[in-house]
């Protein structure tokens, strides 16, 4: 009798299976159909417009990674047009004509990214240019770009997306050109440009996943027809604190020439700045003593120029991971001289310098140049610019198919030319001779 009446339980639940089945799809249905589009972004809007106040509170160090592509052999000259829709259908790169990498400190002041190299005491507008080596670079991916999207742009709900199984929703934005405060650098200073793009918002969090931002085209600028960003953000707990930061941000250049320009830029080392971590705008006094002061002679506020000083770098650089940014070592070799005989600064004395270009050409030199920075004199750090030193015949070379030469963009940089596709020394022993200081240049970065 049991096991008949379990076999007919058993049949009446068989029979409601199809039932259930459908009860089920219609609740995963119910709960697909549940997010509200505009609810959603007007959730995330809520969230990050308040926390994008915060931003101007953090730091991070930017990796940039430049490669410089080639054109493609052509008759007339495409118009700017043509050249950003062949890079929409092109399913492969141009081809690679060499690449660069920098490494600087980001953040906001007043609106807009700020810039310093890695360590250096302060953040000031007008270094973008001298800190980008001549090469493209992105200024708005850490913060302002969202910041604008979110509080002023026209947005329009696309459509839903599922990524590494989540559900996300995309919406496109326009930001015309009397809204926009995006600039970008033409052949006679900057310009300003609206622009357009896409991002995925993920409604359980609410945050923000990815953001696109597309330029107007630019054919009045001789330099771009079109920039291209992508960026990637993700959360990273500071303080507890799970801030919302670019992961990656990739920068794309279409060249009125037909060549392109891709920048992809890694984030490290975010933090916020406290009471003892403060963002300078003025030059720091020259001379400030340092607590470990090895005696109470009172340094020269610089160099005079003219001395002669053989040096080491003794930081080991390599160019599959350098950038123009890194903080190198150099010692001296020999005591450093002046008048009669005077000893200004022992050999072993510490002097320190900046990597500014580290940069390689396909198929024919890796190129490493740097600036010095400060000597050390009685615990002090005294500013110093110096040259490198030629043979009467011009560029000295050392083994290893290596040529030492000045930058063509300023005499106090030197450059370090290694044919080959690798530069990589432990140690390397070279003269240089002081230059003036300008008391109306800005302190070395």
């Amino acid at each position: 009798m049991c096991s008949e009446r379990l076999r007919k339980q058993l049949r009446l639940w068989l029979l409601r299976l199809p039932a259930l089945a459908v009860l089920a799809a219609a609740s995963t249905s119910l709960a697909q159909e549940a997010y509200d589009p505009h609810a959603v972004l007007v959730s995330v809007r809520n969230r990050l417009l308040p926390e994008l106040e915060r931003l101007p509170r953090y730091t991070c160090v930017q990796t940039i990674m430049r490669r410089y592509f080639r054109p493609e052999p052509h008759g007339p000259r495409p118009s700017c047009t043509e050249l950003i829709a062949a890079q929409q259908e092109r399913r492969h790169e141009l081809p690679l004509m060499g690449w660069d990498r920098l490494r600087l400190e980001v953040a906001i002041v007043d609106g807009e990214n700020v810039f310093s190299w890695v360590g250096a005491p302060k953040f000031e507008a007008g270094t973008f240019e001298k800190l980008s080596a001549g090469g493209p670079m992105g200024s708005g991916d850490f913060g302002p770009f969202l910041n604008s999207i979110l509080g002023v742009a026209t947005v329009s709900f696309q459509k839903e997306q599922t990524v590494d199984g989540k559900r996300l929703l995309l919406y496109s934005y326009q930001m015309p050109l009397s809204r926009s405060h995006y600039e970008i650098k033409a052949d006679k200073g900057w310009m300003l440009t609206g622009y357009s793009g896409t991002f995925l918002l993920d409604p359980l969090a609410p945050d923000i996943v990815t953001l696109s931002v597309h330029t107007d085209e630019l054919p009045d600028n001789k330099q771009v027809c079109q920039a291209i960003s992508e960026v990637e953000y993700g959360r990273i707990s500071i303080h507890d604190r799970p801030i919302l930061l670019p992961r990656e941000t990739s920068l794309r250049m279409i060249d009125p020439r037909g060549s392109d320009t891709l920048s992809n830029t890694t984030y490290s080392d975010c933090r916020e700045y406290t009471s003892k971590s403060t963002i300078f705008f003025d030059v720091p006094p020259e001379g400030t003593v340092k607590s470990g002061a090895r005696d109470s002679t009172a340094p020269p506020k610089s160099l005079p120029p003219g001395l002669r000083l053989l040096g080491r770098i003794v930081t080991p650089v390599d160019s599959d991971t350098a950038a123009a940014g890194d903080p190198i070592d150099v010692v001296l070799r020999k005591p450093l001289r002046y008048g009669n005989n005077v000893v200004i600064a022992p050999a072993g004395t510490p002097l320190h310098a900046r990597l500014t270009r580290v940069q390689q050409w396909v198929g024919n030199y890796t190129q490493i140049a740097f600036q010095f920075e400060t000597i050390e004199i009685n615990g002090v750090k005294v500013p110093l610019r110096a040259q490198a030193d030629f043979s009467p015949v011009g560029p000295s070379r050392v083994p290893g198919s290596t040529v030492v030469s000045q930058s063509s963009a300023s005499r106090d940089i030197t450059t370090i030319n290694i044919r080959g596709e690798r530069a990589h020394f432990r140690q390397f022993d070279w003269g240089w001779t002081t230059l003036p200081i300008d008391p109306k240049d800005d302190q070395p970065f």
